[in-house]
């Protein structure tokens, strides 16, 4: 009996044994960083994620990016594209040539990691671009085509996903409201964009849509300020940013469901480079906040410039025009 379970306890190593050798064989791990030498990550090591491409997706990848690089196409919408907001833990980058197709990547850099690749054809035409996968048939990855809208916005090229063209729209003039369920499908949408960019911390003026998609455009609210409340100093959550002890100002804004306001919206004062968080919305009318930082030692209102030095803080006076914040593509 007790050979019996030691023959067996031998069989289950030996099968343990070649299963591991055999995953190693197949799934071996580059000894260096492969990638920087077509992109500007330069880490020595580059983990690869098997179980999500296969050995074959990362050589024609790697064909795929070097025909990128020899193109000499010159394509206004050719070049090197990135996500749209800050990832502080990724890095990623599409590459696109009209003549040659498309290479995109995503490194998770805490590892680092190369955690997506795709690779295949384009179809464009004036006002979009598909990005057409080539997988193998043995590859993990399961083929998806995705329609990119062309759009213009100062210097800055953007390919924004079709089925997100709408949240796009609204979060570039400042309408869009995040949904409250973290859960949602819906949840930053706005975010399905990449941009090729020269300056997306100064835009003017308003996006650039294709012609059949000039039903997407929005523009920004406008409205005024009609009657402040009292002063209060306390903590505040408002949206996804929590406060500690501040002075907040309560204030009545004459727009509401008439003009499309809801809750989460931001506006700007002009005037004063303040901003008013709405919390409350009737039907031609709206209940909104001022928040300012306040001086620990008499409590009294703390305003600063750009530069960080203290100024006097302007005053919060009716009626006063306010509006919401066009060329603000990012997380608040």
């Amino acid at each position: 009996m007790k050979h019996s379970k030691n023959l067996r306890l031998l069989l289950i190593l030996l099968m343990v044994s070649q299963l591991c050798l055999g995953q190693t064989v197949e799934d071996e791990q580059p000894t260096e960083n492969w990638l920087k030498k077509y992109t500007g990550y330069n880490e020595q090591f580059l983990y690869h994620r098997f179980d999500r491409y296969s050995t074959d997706d990362v050589i024609r990848f790697r064909e795929k990016l070097d025909l990128l690089n020899n193109s000499k196409n010159t394509d206004e919408w050719n070049g090197t594209y990135t996500v749209g907001t800050d990832d502080t833990v990724g890095f990623s980058q599409l590459r696109l040539k009209s003549d040659v197709g498309f290479a995109s990547f995503y490194v998770y850099t805490c590892l680092p990691e190369l955690r997506q690749i795709n690779y295949g054809k384009i179809m464009q035409t004036d006002e979009t671009i598909k990005l057409m996968p080539e997988f193998g048939k043995d590859s993990p990855r399961k083929s998806q085509l995705v329609t990119y809208v062309k759009v213009k916005w100062n210097n800055n090229r953007y390919l924004v996903e079709e089925s997100s063209l709408s949240a796009f729209a609204e979060k570039a003039v400042g309408v869009y409201v995040e949904p409250k369920d973290v859960s949602s499908q819906d949840s930053f949408k706005w975010n399905n964009y990449l941009v090729s960019a020269s300056d997306e911390d100064n835009l003017t003026g308003l996006p650039e849509f294709p012609a059949s998609y000039n039903k997407f455009q929005r523009s920004p609210i406008e409205a005024k300020i009609v009657s402040i409340g009292a002063r209060t100093v306390e903590e505040k959550t408002l949206g996804n940013a929590s406060y500690s002890e501040s002075a907040f100002y309560e204030v009545k804004v004459d727009a509401g469901e008439n003009k499309k306001l809801k809750e989460g919206m931001i506006f700007e004062i002009p005037e004063s480079e303040s901003e008013v968080f709405i919390i409350k919305v009737n039907a031609k009318s709206s209940i909104g906040l001022i928040r300012r930082d306040i001086d620990e030692n008499d409590k009294s209102d703390l305003c600063r410039n750009d530069e960080f030095n203290q100024i006097p803080c302007p005053t919060i006076k009716t009626p006063i025009k306010i509006k919401t914040i066009v060329g603000i593509l990012q997380w608040f």
